[in-house]
C-alpha cells in the first residue's frame, strides 16, 4: 500500500456503537481500554459517548427516573414479604423450642 493510498473506511452499525458506548457507560471501562477492546480509534470511541451523553435528555432521564421508581417499590414490597417469611419462621422456630 502506498503512502498516497487510505485504508477504506470502516462503517458501524448502531447496536455495535451502542456496545462500544456501554463499554465505557456501564461496564467501567476507560475510552482507551474500550477503544483498543472493539478495534477501533479512541477519538471514534469519545466522540459517539460525547453524541450519546448529548442525546440524554429529559425526557430519557424522566423515564430513568420512573424506572428506578418502579424497581423501588417492587423491591420494597419484596423486602416486606420477606421480613414477613421470616417472623413467621422465627415464631414457629420459638415454638418448636419454647413449646
Amino acid at each position: 500500500m502506498s503512502t498516497n493510498e487510505k485504508k477504506p473506511r470502516r462503517t458501524f452499525d448502531q447496536d455495535f456503537i451502542d456496545g462500544a458506548v456501554k463499554l465505557v457507560t456501564q461496564e467501567g471501562y476507560s475510552l482507551a481500554a474500550a477503544a483498543k477492546a472493539v478495534d477501533i480509534p479512541y477519538t471514534t470511541l469519545r466522540q459517539w459517548c460525547q453524541k450519546q451523553s448529548d442525546q440524554s435528555s429529559p425526557t430519557s432521564d424522566k423515564a430513568r427516573f420512573e424506572q428506578l421508581e418502579s424497581e423501588n417499590r417492587q423491591l420494597r414490597k419484596q423486602l416486606r414479604q420477606v421480613k414477613l417469611e421470616r417472623e413467621i419462621l422465627k415464631k414457629g422456630l420459638f415454638r418448636r423450642i419454647c413449646g
